[in-house]
């Protein structure tokens, strides 16, 4: 029982970083290619990782609509990038 839900957990966290995660960090690298987010990809890859894993079901139901998955990227977005580093 225990491995279908590590299953469970491990899948969503691999569908939440390929939804949310990467759009947001391919428009980021795209648009901003001297920003923190753009030049330090592995890092920012684990802490993502890490906040997505600690608020995992918050995260699932955002990955899984895409209207909220369309807000989640464009706030991530903004956040992450500041209004020096933008073109």
């Amino acid at each position: 029982m225990l491995e279908i839900l590590l299953a469970v957990y491990l899948s969503g966290l691999g569908i939440a970083m390929w939804k949310l995660w990467y759009p947001a960090y391919r428009e980021i690298q795209r648009t901003t290619p001297n920003a923190l987010v753009a030049r330090y990809p592995i890092s920012m890859f684990f802490t993502v990782l890490f906040m997505f894993a600690v608020a995992w079901p918050l995260v699932m139901w955002i990955a899984l609509q895409d209207d909220y998955s369309r807000e989640f990227k464009e706030s991530f977005i903004n956040g992450a990038v500041t209004k020096n580093e933008r073109r």
